[in-house]
C-alpha cells in the first residue's frame, strides 16, 4: 500500500511541476530529483528560500519501510513525506 501511495505521490508532483514550469518531465527530474545511493530509489528534492531569505532544499521521503502507525480520524499533525529532525 505505501509503495502505491508513494508512486502516485511521485508522479503527481512531476505532472504539477511540469505544469507549473511549463516543461516536460525529463527536464524536470534533471533539475528536481536527487540521484539515489545505493539500494535507494530515487526522490524529489524541493527548493524554496527560508524566512531568512536563503535558499534551502527539502527531500521527499518515502513512505515504504516505515512500518504501520496507528489510523486515527483527524489530520496529521505535519507532512508525512517532510522529515523534521531536530
Amino acid at each position: 500500500v505505501f509503495s502505491y501511495i508513494d508512486r502516485v505521490v511521485f508522479w503527481k508532483l512531476a505532472h504539477w511541476l511540469a505544469r507549473k514550469y511549463r516543461t516536460g518531465i525529463a527536464s524536470l527530474m534533471r533539475w528536481w530529483c536527487k540521484s539515489p545511493k545505493p539500494g535507494q530509489s530515487k526522490t524529489w528534492v524541493l527548493f524554496g528560500k527560508t524566512n531568512h531569505g536563503k535558499l534551502s532544499g527539502e527531500i521527499l521521503y518515502r513512505l515504504v519501510g516505515q512500518g504501520k502507525k496507528l489510523f486515527r480520524w483527524r489530520l496529521p499533525e505535519g507532512n508525512p513525506y517532510l522529515r523534521t529532525e531536530t
